[in-house]
C-alpha cells in the first residue's frame, strides 16, 4: 500500500490507521459474541441470535440518522460519538449476564458501528484529493478486513469458555480501543476539517456542471456531483438536502446495487458455515480457514485491484465482482461433483475468488458514490447507502435460514448465482443512467 501514502496525505492516513485499529476492536469480540453468550453466559442459541437481530435493526436505524448529523454537525463529531457509543457498548458486554441487558448493549453496539462508518466516509473523502477516492475506499477495505483478522486471531488465541474471564478482557481491550480513537479524534479538532476547494492538498476541484443521473444541482465550480463552491462548514446544509437525495436518480442506482449485492454476499456468508458442517460434514476448523482466505485474499490483491480500476469504468468493475462472486457459487452448486479429499481445497479457493470480486466492488461504489454527493450532503448520501447495505445484511440471513432449515442448500446456492448474474447483467444496462465522469472517476492530473 506504500504507493498510495502520497496520493492521500498524512491525515488521511492517519484516520486509516485508526480505522484498522478499530476494526481490530471489533475483531476482538464481535465474531465471538454468538459463543460468549451461549456457551459462556449461558444463553439460549435462539437469545443470542437475537440479540445479534437486534444489532443489525439498530444499525439500519442508526444509518440514515447518523448521516443527517453528520451534515449538520461535521462528520468527526458523529465519528467520535460512534466510536464512544461502541466502547460503552463493549465494556457492558464485559459483565452481562441475562437476555434484557445483552439486547440493549446490542443495540447501542449495532447502532454505534453502523453511524461510525457512515461518518467516517464522509470524514475521509473531504481530506482525500479528488482523483484518490476510489482508491482510498479501496485501502480502507483492505485495512478493515486485516484489522478484523487480527483482532479476531488474537482472541481466537487468547478466549477459552470455560474460563469467562478471557472474554470479559477482549471486551474490556475493545472498550480501550474505541475509547483511546474517540479522544483522538475530538482531540484532532480542525486537523480534520473539511476544508474548501476539494481534499487533502488543496487540489483543484472538477469544474464539471454538477448533473447526477439526470437531476442537476444547478450549481457549478464544485467537485464531480455538483458541490457548491465556497465555504463548507457542517452548518452549510442544502435546503431540502434530503429531497435533493431522494431525487437522484444515479443515487437511486447505487442504493439499489448496493442492496442487491448485500443480500446476496451476506446470504452466501450465512450459507456456507451451516453448508460445510452440515450436509458436507466437514470440521468446524474448515470455516475458520475459508474467512481467512477470503480476508487474506483482499488485503492482498486490493493495491492490485486499485491498480486496475484506475481510470477505467467502474460500473464495469462492479459487473467484474458480481460475475466473480457468481464463479465462487458455481463451486457450491459442483461439490457432488467434487471428490471429497479436494472440498477443503475448492472451498477455499472459492472464497478467495469471491474475495478477488470484492476487491473490485466496495471501492468502486463507494468511490462513485463520494464523486456524486454534494459537499454538503456527503453524510445524507453516505447514509442512503448504507442503509441498503445494512438493510441487505438484516433480511438476507433470514431468507438464507429459511432456505437450509428445509435443507434446500442447492435451491440456495443457485438463487444466489442467478441473482449475482442479473447484478451483471443489470450493471451493463443501468451505465447510461450514470454520467460518464462518475463511472470514470476524476483524473490524477
Amino acid at each position: 500500500m506504500s504507493g498510495f501514502a502520497p496520493r492521500f496525505g498524512r491525515r488521511a492516513w492517519l484516520l486509516l490507521g485508526g480505522y484498522a485499529l478499530e476494526n481490530a476492536g471489533v475483531g476482538l469480540v464481535w465474531p465471538f459474541m454468538v459463543i460468549y453468550l451461549s456457551s459462556v453466559r449461558g444463553m439460549p442459541v435462539a437469545s443470542a441470535g437475537m440479540v445479534m437481530s437486534v444489532a443489525g435493526v439498530a444499525g439500519v436505524l442508526a444509518t440514515p440518522i447518523s448521516g443527517l448529523l453528520s451534515d449538520r454537525f461535521g462528520p468527526q463529531k458523529i465519528v467520535a460519538v460512534s466510536l464512544a457509543m461502541t466502547a460503552g457498548a463493549a465494556l457492558g458486554f464485559a459483565r452481562v449476564s441475562v437476555l434484557g441487558p445483552a439486547l440493549l448493549w446490542a443495540a447501542v453496539a449495532g447502532a454505534g458501528l453502523a453511524a461510525m462508518w457512515n461518518a467516517f466516509a464522509a470524514l475521509l473523502v473531504g481530506i482525500v484529493p479528488v482523483h484518490a477516492r476510489t482508491d482510498v475506499f479501496g485501502v480502507a477495505y483492505a485495512l478493515q478486513n486485516l484489522g478484523t483478522g487480527l483482532g479476531a486471531a488474537a482472541a481466537g488465541a487468547l478466549l477459552d469458555i470455560r474460563v469467562p474471564a478471557t472474554f470479559e478482557r477482549t471486551f474490556v481491550a475493545s472498550f480501550v480501543i474505541f475509547g483511546t480513537l474517540a479522544a483522538l479524534i475530538l482531540a484532532a479538532g480542525k486537523l480534520y476539517e473539511d476544508r474548501p476547494g476539494g481534499g487533502s492538498g488543496g487540489e483543484r476541484a472538477d469544474q464539471s456542471t454538477g448533473e447526477s443521473g439526470g437531476h442537476s444541482t444547478g450549481q457549478s465550480g464544485g467537485e464531480s456531483g455538483g458541490e457548491p463552491a465556497g465555504p463548507r462548514g457542517p452548518s452549510r446544509i442544502a435546503t431540502g438536502g434530503v429531497r435533493v437525495a431522494l431525487t437522484d436518480r444515479t443515487l437511486r442506482v447505487f442504493v439499489l446495487l448496493n442492496l442487491s449485492f448485500a443480500v446476496t454476499l451476506v446470504a452466501l456468508q450465512t450459507l456456507t458455515p451451516l453448508w460445510v458442517v452440515g450436509p458436507l460434514s466437514l470440521p468446524a476448523s474448515l470455516v475458520g480457514a475459508i474467512v481467512s482466505a477470503n480476508t487474506a485474499t483482499i488485503v492482498v490483491a486490493q493495491s492490485f485491484t486499485l491498480r486496475l480500476i484506475r481510470g477505467r469504468s467502474r460500473m464495469m468493475a462492479i459487473s467484474l465482482a458480481s460475475s466473480l462472486l457468481a464463479l465462487a457459487t458455481v463451486v457450491y452448486l459442483s461439490t457432488g461433483l467434487i471428490a471429497s479429499r479436494l472440498l477443503p481445497v475448492a472451498l477455499v479457493t472459492a472464497a478467495a475468488i469471491a474475495g478477488f470480486g470484492l476487491t473490485f466492488f466496495q471501492p468502486s461504489i463507494a468511490g462513485m458514490l463520494n464523486d456524486l454527493a454534494p459537499a454538503n450532503l456527503r453524510g445524507t448520501y453516505n447514509a442512503a447507502l448504507n442503509s441498503a447495505w445494512q438493510a441487505g445484511a438484516v433480511v438476507a440471513p433470514s431468507l438464507a435460514g429459511l432456505f437450509a432449515a428445509r435443507g434446500r442448500f442447492y435451491e440456495a446456492f443457485a438463487g444466489i448465482f442467478v441473482a449475482q448474474v442479473l447484478i451483471a447483467v443489470g450493471v451493463q444496462l443501468s451505465r447510461k443512467s450514470v454520467p460518464r465522469h462518475i463511472d470514470l472517476g476524476a483524473r490524477n492530473s
